[in-house]
């Protein structure tokens, strides 16, 4: 119709109302034209809204299930821009994090550095680096961090990768996850002690199991040999002297059992308990100890000595456990002096310090073992009579009179075991 009626103008010449007519021809396909593609546009937009929505809402549960993840996990989730060298936190569940702050807030790499322990500042930062420059594309790293004005430190551990890199190839963004480990490093380091703990257990059985076995056997094998022919003494002298020497191995052997109790009784924190303390006089009882020992001494070449300035001395204290700590000092003495004399003395120190000691000029202790001297089953001369438990006794028992041992030696001159209490 349209075509008919250009042509019929065109024929007749009548130019007059073809403007009109063409308006009118053309201008409502136009508008119908226009009408479609304004629907048709309508109908796009609608399409990618809803594929939008639809979007929207498959990534509203992903982001609620990263952060659950995230907040269990007690992690941080973070983002370092390599060119301007800054950092930004989407999410940070982190106890006890020293370099958090507050989320989509940037913060300089380099002022993470500075916070980070001195010991570990350098290697982190280098690793870091690394990624940067795209010598390394991931890291693991377990580190410690300062706390802001404390010298606290928490332990972390951050794992990052290289997000994507610049037209050149080089890194420009990386991701990575950081958590405090605080709490698993203490329970590595009480795992620690616990292996060290059964490893000396094994070890203090071993000890035990081969020393005990002889100790035991040579004062048993002296009673029982010498108990069997006392009645065939021939004179009184010398009944009297095969029996000073069962007494005198009924002592060692009694004093072998008097270690290994008192020292089950330590390893049982039965000693941790609060000990019975009463007041008594210091000096009689050091007189008494080197009387003791005095008589004890077979060995005509030594002399057993006191240098007791504590006389008329009230003290408070367990009576029972000094008296034990110094009579071992006192066996040991005797036992490694071959020649010379063996010295029990006190001195009143500044404080209220009450210092008791034993003294002896006997083989002394190398240097590199005095450290070890008060360790249970330590001998240092596997031919000596004893099991090791006597000086560790003395050590469990100074702790819970709240005092400490020690000693001082010289190889070929003598040893200083001391005693010191606060009373």
């Amino acid at each position: 119709m349209l075509l008919l009626t250009v042509m019929n103008i065109c024929l007749t010449g009548d130019f007059s109302l073809s403007i009109g007519a063409i308006l009118v021809l053309f201008v409502p396909p136009l508008v119908t034209l226009l009408l479609l593609l304004f629907f048709l546009r309508l109908r796009s937009q609608h399409r990618e809204l809803n594929e939008e929505i639809e979007l929207f809402g498959k990534l509203v549960p992903e982001n609620v299930e990263l952060d659950m993840v995230l907040k269990v996990m007690s992690l941080s989730l973070w983002r370092i821009n390599a060119s301007t060298r800054t950092i930004v936190y989407d999410y940070d569940y982190r106890q006890n994090a020293v370099d958090r702050v507050a989320p989509g807030q940037e913060k300089s790499i380099d002022d993470v550095y500075a916070m980070l322990a001195p010991w570990d500042r350098d290697r982190v930062a280098n690793e870091i680096e690394n990624l940067f420059q795209g010598i390394s594309s991931e890291l693991h790293l377990i580190y410690q961090m300062r706390e802001l004005y404390a010298d606290r430190y928490h332990w972390m551990e951050t794992s990052a990768t290289v997000m994507s890199c610049d037209a050149d190839g080089k890194p420009n963004m990386v991701v990575g996850t950081s958590t405090c480990i605080d709490l698993r490093k203490e329970m590595e380091k009480e795992l620690l002690v616990a292996r060290n703990r059964a490893e000396e257990s094994d070890r203090i059985k071993s000890a035990f199991l081969a020393n005990i076995g002889h100790e035991v056997k040579t004062p048993l094998n002296a009673i029982v040999g010498f108990s069997d022919i006392l009645p065939m003494a021939e004179s009184e002298e010398e009944r009297q002297k095969m029996v000073d020497i069962i007494k005198e191995n009924n002592r060692k052997l009694l004093n072998i059992f008097d270690s290994m109790v008192a020292q089950s009784k330590e390893d049982a924190v039965i000693a941790q308990e609060s000990v019975e303390k009463t007041w008594f006089d210091i000096g009689p009882l050091l007189r008494e100890i080197v009387k003791q020992f005095a008589g004890m001494n077979k060995n005509t070449q030594v002399t057993v000595e006191g240098e007791i300035t504590t006389d008329s001395m009230s003290i408070c204290s367990n009576k029972d456990r000094i008296r034990t700590i110094l009579e071992h000092y006192m066996d040991n003495a005797l036992k490694f002096t071959p020649t010379g004399k063996v010295t029990l003395g006190s001195v009143w120190k500044e404080g209220g310090l009450l210092h008791i000691y034993v003294r002896d000029t006997g083989i002394g202790i190398p240097e590199d073992q005095q450290d070890r001297i008060f360790e249970r089953f330590v001998k240092l001369n596997d031919f000596s009579q004893g099991v090791g438990l006597g000086l560790s006794v003395c050590r469990s028992y100074a702790i819970s009179l709240g005092g400490r041992v020690g000693v001082s030696s010289t190889e070929n001159i003598g040893s200083t075991f001391w005693l010191d209490l606060l009373v």
